[in-house]
């Protein structure tokens, strides 16, 4: 995700929890909270999941479909998976 879109969805949050204390309260804004990270976990382990799945998919391919694959996928999937390459070809 690009920094400009974290650093929206930070202020969103903030000004969600902000609105949520003042209305409802000190515990309601806690349990709010506790409600963004979660929702926050949730979706993070959703698109490691489905990167790996991506991946794997990729190794499946050859090289003239790999190097294909690599110049349609976006730029931060494409950031991903070279970065997979790299740790795969390290270790």
């Amino acid at each position: 995700m690009s920094t400009v879109w974290k650093i929206v969805a930070a202020a969103g949050a903030f000004i969600i929890i902000y609105f949520v204390r003042h209305v409802f309260g000190t515990v309601a804004s806690v349990v709010a909270i506790a409600v963004l990270l979660l929702g926050w976990w949730l979706l993070h382990l959703y698109t490691e999941r489905r990167l790996d799945g991506l991946y794997s998919q990729f190794q499946q391919l050859d090289t003239e479909q790999k190097a294909q694959a690599l110049s349609e996928l976006g730029p931060e999937i494409r950031r991903d998976i070279e970065k997979r390459i790299a740790k795969q070809n390290k270790c």
